[in-house]
């Protein structure tokens, strides 16, 4: 029962939020972003500080754009929720759009590959000694590494494949880039569709692609963007 409540608080928390920047920002943008990373919406946030960030589960803040202009809290703000698809967001903002789109045209941010990321390099662990203390040897072994350790380090006894262009990651493999330090995703925010306060006009935005999840997909993208949203607000 308390989840539940506490689940209803956090999307009416939400749905408020959406509203009262609609108040207070004369443009508002769906976005799509390609990896739940926190980082990068610091990053953003900080070089923004006069905009607003909102990230949530999609029906929710669909509910909070409205369905039709009844229930939408401006005319026509309503049509930028079927641009809300995969993992999205609100931004709102009082910059000119020309400002906007060129700073989100050329805004990326190095971050680690995630879980089923296609890999987009070979990468290959030689046998040679691993630059990790030996006490770590047991979580590498549980990595898939076949290691030996003494009192000098340990070493890989066979060459370990990380990740072959091409193929889909594993959890396993992920960790290991994590270990050597290897970024091999960008984040990037691409714009989608545009709402203006003033001319009360939203419409896509010329060469987006938007790329849709399954509904079963719903509630790991709340997940995902619960552990961001606390980055994208005030």
């Amino acid at each position: 029962y308390q989840r539940r409540v506490h689940g209803r608080e956090r999307k009416d928390t939400l749905i408020e939020k959406v509203r009262e920047a609609t108040q207070d920002f004369e443009h508002c943008y769906t976005f799509h972003y390609n990896q739940s990373r926190s980082g990068p919406f610091r990053e953003l946030r900080a070089l923004l500080k006069d905009s607003r960030f909102i990230v949530g589960g999609r029906r929710v803040m669909q509910v909070a754009l409205g369905r039709d202009n009844e229930t939408s809290i401006a005319d026509n703000l309503y049509k930028l929720s079927p641009h809300l698809v995969g993992e999205c967001g609100l931004f709102f903002t009082n910059r000119p759009k020309k400002e906007v789109k060129a700073f989100f045209k050329t805004f990326q941010v190095p971050c680690y590959a995630k879980e089923n990321d296609i890999a987009t390099e070979d990468f290959e662990l030689p046998c040679e000694a691993l630059p990790f203390p030996v006490q770590m040897d047991p979580f590498l072994r549980r990595l898939g590494l076949e290691t030996k350790g003494d009192n000098g380090g340990g070493y890989l006894v066979e060459p370990f494949v990380v990740s072959k262009a091409g193929k889909p990651l594993t959890s396993e493999c992920t960790k290991m880039m994590e270990l050597y330090k290897k970024q091999t995703s960008i984040f990037r925010v691409t714009l989608t569709a545009h709402w203006s306060a003033k001319t009360k006009i939203a419409k896509k935005i010329k060469g987006a692609k938007e790329t849709a999840a399954p509904d079963d997909e719903e509630e790991a993208e709340a997940d995902a963007a619960d552990d961001i949203a606390e980055d994208c607000e005030e």
